[in-house]
């Protein structure tokens, strides 16, 4: 039948073209598919905390993060981030990390420009800002992704985030800018991991059952904070830091960290 004839080549040509469609489609994905680039490992940060150290590389070419990794390392030599907080912990409801922010100054500390009671933190704390650049765009937050943070008001010049979900947080694709890296060196990955995994003031055995532990179920507890960020060009310490760097990249404690023990905790907490 003639008209069946008609009707099968038909079809075949449908299935012909939906078939060479998707191998279309399948090339074209495969040409873009998005290759992440990690940054140099030539200039870097050593950034030491109470809960260890790891180290940054930076994305500061000119058609990727220059102004954020400047204003990083201009705050890094000027001390800035001395004495700073790990703000908050994000993990997800299986309690496996998510992002850790840091850079605000800690509670505790007063004579460093921080707030004597956490629960005074204000999320949008410090409050200015920088505009995002190009790798806004270009480089996805990846694990160990370092990004300025998110306020209502813009992008932090100070605050930062550190990716430590192994399969990276699509969700921030886009909306902030990345201009850093934690590199796989001595034990970076070991120290973020165990940072991301810390206890908050809604998990640890002395907070959990209080009634603030909610408002401040992301704050870590204990508390953790910067000792020092110091910048370093092929594995040697830059010039320009203007305060004592002598006990940089040891376990020496900083003077401010003297009997400041578990950190303070709000009033309803004691």
């Amino acid at each position: 039948n003639r008209d069946d004839a008609d009707e099968s080549g038909r079809a075949r040509s449908l299935t012909q073209r939906l078939v060479d469609s998707i191998q279309r489609e399948k090339q074209w994905v495969s040409e873009h598919a998005y290759v992440h680039h990690w940054p140099s490992e030539d200039r870097k940060a050593l950034v030491e905390t109470n809960n260890g150290s790891f180290w940054l590389g930076f994305y500061s070419e000119p058609s990727e993060a220059p102004l954020h990794v400047a204003g990083f390392i201009e705050r890094a030599k000027r001390g800035d981030y001395n004495g700073t907080q790990v703000y908050s912990l994000i993990q997800n409801t299986d309690g496996l990390p998510e992002q850790f922010s840091a850079g605000s100054r800690a509670s505790g500390l007063p004579e460093r420009g921080g707030v004597i009671d956490p629960a005074s933190h204000d999320r949008d704390e410090p409050t200015d800002t920088i505009e995002p650049e190009d790798t806004r765009s270009t480089i996805r937050h990846m694990y160990r992704v370092v990004s300025a943070a998110k306020m209502s008001s813009g992008e932090s010049a100070t605050s930062f985030v550190v990716v430590t979900k192994s399969s990276g947080l699509e969700k921030l694709n886009g909306e902030t800018t990345p201009f850093a890296a934690v590199l796989d060196q001595e034990k970076s990955l070991a120290t973020i991991d165990l940072i991301g995994r810390s206890s908050t003031y809604a998990m640890h055995p002395k907070t959990k059952d209080v009634q603030g532990a909610f408002r401040m179920r992301d704050h870590p507890y204990p508390a953790i904070y910067i000792r020092r960020v110091t910048i370093w060009s092929k594995e040697k310490l830059e010039d320009g830091h203007t305060w004592d760097t002598t006990r940089k990249a040891t376990d020496q404690a900083e003077p401010w960290e003297a009997e400041r023990g578990l950190g303070p905790l709000p009033d309803e907490f004691k």
